[in-house]
């Protein structure tokens, strides 16, 4: 049973480690265009919050997984984190 309770706390500390993550980018960027999509995913043009005139794009990749035991595990698989 405290195997469960740890594993739930991790899950629940990664998950507002992420959701702080998402939270830094809303801010600092500005999301644009969707310029492709896959089955898993969507990319979209986006810009740095002080691009006013929008002139240096970035491609951002957006998970589609509604869930958020997966998206905690896409993180993990890819260390977006750091």
């Amino acid at each position: 049973m405290n195997s469960i309770k740890m594993k739930s706390s991790k899950m629940l500390l990664e998950f507002n480690e992420a959701k702080q993550d998402a939270d830094t980018f809303n801010s600092a960027y500005t999301l644009g265009e969707k310029i492709g999509s896959g089955m898993h995913s969507n990319v979209h043009k986006c810009y740095l919050a002080t691009d006013l005139d929008q002139s240096h794009a970035y491609a951002v990749k957006i998970s589609l997984y509604d869930c958020d035991e997966k998206k905690i595990k896409l993180i993990e698989e890819f260390d977006l984190g750091s």
